[in-house]
């Protein structure tokens, strides 16, 4: 797995408010990324 730097938030905002491919998909996919990743906090 990838290790995002302190801009996870900001990153996972970029493909939402751009209209990515599958928004729906993204959005979930971005939310548990964010979510584990705060949990490994």
């Amino acid at each position: 797995m990838w290790r995002a730097p302190e801009g996870q938030e900001g990153l996972a905002a970029v493909p939402v408010g751009g209209g990515g491919a599958w928004p729906g998909f993204e959005t979930t996919h971005r939310a548990k990324l964010a979510a584990r990743t705060a949990r490994g906090r």
